[in-house]
């Protein structure tokens, strides 16, 4: 009887889901991962194109579509391919003409209508690999020498990839088929830039990869931060003071925690015109001077900058992205106010392991205003100073 019962309760469709939920939240942990890390705009555009090459099946979620270039690149594959958009993006729905096309050539086009208040996830699932970045699939991220900083990494696991493929049935469901309905349009496309390359694709080993899905991340971000002993370095697009309902931001509060008991904190933002409002009390401006205030009233090792952008040369800084101790870093597609974790559809992995090395120093470079750091330089150097001062030393013994 007790046989019977189970068997019924696994043959149940609900049941099943179910228990695939619980298997997302609760598992999320996949050991010796390969990983190949790139930064947008640098590399960007290659690492996807080299992400697409030999696709058969391709699933892609991003909050808004407007790349012709990457279109072009998926007409070309003679590949199965879904893409999923925001249905209601904000400033609405853009660039129809590309997702016209993509629909006239096969590609199976759907508007997000679900639960979750928008779908701002960024990710491809090829196979057993996933793509996560913090940018949506259009040209700032992908293509323009001058677009946004952000970051992205191809998760080469069965596991990560069969639990990002689960999300994006999930949303599917709650989809609808876009209509073009435009009679005549045209489609710019736009000749590829070679971009300065300051950081390459690298690729890492054995990496191991947790994964984190919006809604009712919170948690898991608060867990993530709350684990660092030595450093913190976030880097965001921008991080609001207070949450709804002039909420503290747990986040931020969190990270200022950390940094009371000791560990080193380095907070970068976006230094766009429109995160500079003083009247904003959630500006970047403001939250970077509530930071730097508390860390001179309390002395902490602690500091908030606004990016020199065309020092690093992008127009934007659109990255989301967490390094914890120079041995995990978070990718992902959540921003830092209270509507991002708790009520999106948001998608991102954390990554253990020397591949967070690479974001550490893309970091240092933004930091720094485009300076980049480079360890056996800076050892190079101080060999070299030693070297002339044991020298002069001699030197002035021997005159004497």
């Amino acid at each position: 009887m007790a046989y019977g019962l189970l068997k019924n309760w696994f043959l149940n469709d609900s049941m099943r889901k179910l228990l695939l939920v619980a298997i997302v939240v609760l598992s999320g942990i996949a050991s010796a991962a390969d990983i190949t890390a790139f930064l947008s705009p640098d590399r960007s555009y290659d690492a996807l194109t080299g992400f697409l090459d030999g696709a058969k099946e391709l699933k892609i979620a991003s909050y808004t579509f407007d790349s012709a270039n990457i279109a072009k690149e998926l007409i070309k594959l003679d590949a199965n391919i879904t893409l999923l958009v925001e249905a209601s993006p904000v400033g609405g729905l853009q660039d129809k003409e590309i997702l016209c096309e993509l629909e006239k050539n096969g590609i199976a086009v759907y508007l997000y209508n679900g639960s979750a208040r928008f779908m701002h996830a960024k990710y491809m699932v090829k196979g057993s690999a996933v793509l996560v970045t913090t940018e949506n699939f259009g040209s700032s991220g992908f293509g323009d020498c001058k677009g946004s900083r952000g970051w992205g990494a191809i998760v080469n696991d069965s596991t990560t990839a069969r639990e990002f493929s689960y999300i994006f049935d999930k949303d599917l469901q709650d989809s609808v088929r876009f209509s073009c309905g435009l009679d005549n349009y045209t489609i710019d496309y736009n000749e590829k830039s070679i971009c300065q390359n300051i950081f390459e694709i690298k690729n890492y080993k054995d990496q191991k990869i947790k994964m984190i899905f919006a809604p009712d991340a919170a948690p898991a971000v608060l867990d993530l931060i709350n684990s660092s002993k030595k450093a913190i370095y976030i880097e965001q697009f921008y991080i609001y003071r207070y949450w709804d309902n002039n909420k503290p931001n747990l986040f931020l509060e969190a990270v200022i925690d950390k940094a009371r008991e000791g560990v080193d904190v380095k907070i970068l933002l976006d230094n766009t015109w429109y995160h500079l409002e003083e009247a904003d009390k959630n500006s970047n401006l403001n939250t970077a001077d509530y930071i730097n205030g508390i860390a001179r009233d309390e002395n902490l090792s602690l500091e908030a900058r606004l990016a020199d952008m065309q020092a690093i040369g992008v127009n934007e800084l659109h990255v989301k992205g967490v390094i914890v101790d120079d041995e995990a870093v978070f990718v992902s597609s959540i921003n830092w106010n209270e509507n991002s974790p708790r009520n999106n559809r948001e998608a991102g992995v954390v990554i253990t392991g020397n591949a967070a090395d690479y974001f550490a120093k893309t970091f240092m470079y933004d930091w720094n205003g485009g300076v980049a750091v480079n360890t056996d330089i800076k050892w190079l150097i101080l060999v070299i100073v030693v070297l002339a001062l044991v020298m002069a030393f001699v030197l002035n013994r021997r005159r004497k």
